[in-house]
């Protein structure tokens, strides 16, 4: 069964086994984040991630210019197939690039349609947030996810705007409805 859910102790260990996947990967997207977790883990170990991952939920100790945001990790039968933020507000930068969502997929279960099953599950979540419609960007070069992104836009509705450039890169952005 998929799930999403909030980070703990409980799913820790098949976090864990996911991270493992990602120091190996050479995907061209994403990564960033994922290399960053994995040094925080690595040096400071699993609960403090957690802990540092429940103080975003709450806006509790970000940094600078940051928004509160929710991270879940997406299981199948209890097992890591990736990871999904929700960001609860936007700032100027956000509406260029990051936007209300990220994720990523563990490089075992990429192209089996996860990405796609998360975002619908996060949606549910952005829903009982009270959010209407969700901002949801990709770099342009990123057809994979774009594809995911246009199949939610078809499914839920929504509007894709204009492209933006950000950091000399130049992203979709595409507001998607979190009700069908």
């Amino acid at each position: 069964m998929l799930k999403l859910v909030k980070p703990s102790l409980e799913y820790a260990d098949a976090f864990l086994a996911g991270l493992e996947e990602y120091k190996t990967d050479t995907a061209k997207f994403g990564l960033d984040n994922m290399r960053q977790t994995i040094k925080t883990v690595e040096e400071n170990g699993v609960s403090a991630w957690i802990e540092k991952a429940h103080n975003a939920d709450i806006g509790k100790d970000l940094p600078d210019g940051w928004v509160s945001n929710t991270k879940y990790w997406l299981l199948d039968n209890d097992e890591y197939a990736g990871s999904f933020t929700l960001r609860h507000g936007l700032t100027e930068g956000l509406k260029l690039w990051g936007g209300h969502v990220g994720y990523i997929i563990a490089p075992s279960k990429r192209g089996r349609g996860y990405a796609f099953a998360g975002l619908q599950l996060l949606l549910t979540e952005a829903a009982k947030r009270g959010l209407e419609q969700v901002l949801i960007t990709c770099n342009t070069e990123n057809a994979a996810s774009f594809a995911v992104i246009t199949k939610a836009l078809k499914l839920y509705g929504g509007e894709q705007l204009s492209d933006s450039s950000f950091d000399g890169k130049n992203y979709h952005r595409v507001w998607i409805n979190t009700k069908k």
